[in-house]
């Protein structure tokens, strides 16, 4: 159930700052909810708002304003349903969405404190959503509307509604009274101001139009603060799981988009002023897609940056295995030197092989979420991750086919990669290149190595200068 706050009144969002308007589109059809703010990087509210999600689903969220179209929208990374929820009998109906970057708190942005227990009968707390404000007719509103509700205990609520799910309580009066209704799922029931107690659910309109059920916040709270905590240290992205970071922690990253029939996105290194270093397969794009690749320096959004060049000639490693992705190497040539700056570096290539056990680290722009919501690419921040690095045999049991001394191998420490990480660097903690991605098989990240490639590389790169200036 959707909606905004039938028969409530006019809000300001400094009255509620912790509700964020919610938003699933796709095509020319969109979903609503409300939500609340449970930090920085995440909002807590209904699972059933994600039923029709799909691949084709963009999702975002507008806080900060009591007009929905005046807040500050920004795109969903990722969404936690409950792993018991069920759409048919609609219980465990409770999720968490993660934002692609964290909000900025202020007099209109504050997060909401979550209940351990449950409020006393006949608590009375508010409810703030931006449903529909009339059912008959139907009449929709772009401000925030808010109207109080009186907490039924648990038994009240089974004596009248004669059956609910675990984890739910009643709100409302039975004859009059505002209620949620269209457009309000996820919106938070809040008392004292500040302390959420539930989230709307649903209603049994057989029985009554003004009764809702809602989810119990106490009920689900160590779900929630569990999955918080994991969210908060693997939200997903191209480095699905990694930590976002600024473009001078890394200033040798590279964001690399083609663009052709089918746009994709890759990373890479820059490792002299007019050279970068990628995998081999996403190279392959210009001569297979028919293509043009654009290279992006010196900012952590690449459509922020503006510096930018274009990619005219490459080579790929001459023993490049496409099937295998064994010396998955390519030089890619730019179409004018870049100028070096703190957020633009070239980044040298180490000379020994890193050891077993060894911390290294990748950065890139990566897939936001493995499931949901197609984000633009060129719109998600820089994200970075640590790796262990593993031997060969371990490396092994992850394959079908021996590893030769051509590939290295990590297990993540708290992220992997995902589409879009294809060609990033893989670094050493004092910033010396060892590796490219070159792919991953069951989050086992697999790169080609650098270190025993230097004559090539150089090799490469004189021959294409030359080349240019034939």
């Amino acid at each position: 159930m959707e909606g905004r706050v039938v028969d409530g009144s006019r809000s300001d969002i400094r009255r509620h700052p912790y509700s964020a308007f919610i938003m699933i589109a796709e095509s020319n059809t969109a979903f609503i909810c409300g939500s609340s703010i449970v930090n920085q990087k995440l909002l807590l509210t209904a699972a059933h708002c994600f039923d029709d999600l799909n691949e084709n689903s963009v999702g975002t969220a507008s806080v900060g304003h009591t007009d929905k179209r005046k807040g500050f929208v920004i795109n969903m990374s990722t969404v936690k349903i409950h792993p018991h929820y069920n759409p048919i009998k609609i219980v465990n109906d409770i999720a968490l969405v993660g934002l692609v970057q964290a909000l900025k708190f202020s007099d209109t942005v504050k997060r909401v404190a979550l209940a351990h227990d449950n409020p006393p009968k006949n608590t009375i707390a508010v409810l703030a959503g931006w449903g529909i404000v009339n059912e008959k007719p139907i009449k929709s509103t772009n401000v925030l509307h808010e109207t109080e509700q009186k907490v039924w205990t648990r038994q009240d609520c089974m004596n009248f509604m004669k059956k609910i799910p675990l984890g739910t309580f009643c709100g409302g009066e039975v004859a009059y009274g505002g209620y949620a209704a269209l457009g309000d799922s996820g919106s938070p029931l809040v008392v004292n101001n500040f302390l959420q107690i539930g989230l709307v659910s649903f209603k049994k309109l057989h029985i009554s139009t003004s009764v809702i059920i809602y989810t119990d916040v106490s009920y689900f709270y160590d779900w929630i603060v569990e999955n918080a905590r994991l969210l908060n240290s693997s939200l997903e992205g191209r480095i699905v799981s990694g930590y976002q970071v600024e473009i001078n922690r890394y200033p040798h990253s590279v964001f690399l988009n083609f663009r052709n029939n089918n746009p994709k996105a890759c990373g890479s290194s820059l490792i002299t002023n007019q050279a970068i270093i990628t995998a081999a397969h996403c190279l392959d794009e210009l001569e297979y897609l028919k293509g043009e690749i654009t290279a992006y320096f010196g900012s952590s959004v690449p459509q922020y940056s503006k510096l930018r060049r274009h990619v005219i000639a490459y080579r790929v490693h001459p023993k490049y295995d496409r099937e295998k992705g064994r010396h998955n190497l390519g030089i890619a040539l730019l179409n004018e030197r870049v100028p070096l700056n703190c957020n633009v570096q070239k980044i040298p290539i180490a000379v020994n092989f890193p050891t077993p056990n060894d911390i290294l680290f990748t950065s890139g722009w990566g897939k936001q979420d493995r499931k949901k919501f197609p984000d633009p690419s060129g719109y998600r921040p820089l994200k970075a991750s640590k790796h262990i690095l593993i031997t060969t045999h371990e490396c092994e049991k992850y394959h079908n086919y021996r590893m030769s001394p051509a590939y290295l191998c990590t297990k993540s420490l708290n992220g992997y990669h995902y589409h879009g990480d294809a060609g990033n660097g893989l670094v050493t903690k004092n910033a010396f290149l060892v590796g490219v991605v070159s792919y991953v098989v069951n989050d086992i990240t697999v790169y080609s190595d650098v270190t025993r490639q230097h004559e090539w590389i150089e090799e490469s790169i004189r021959s294409l200068m030359d080349d240019c200036k034939r």
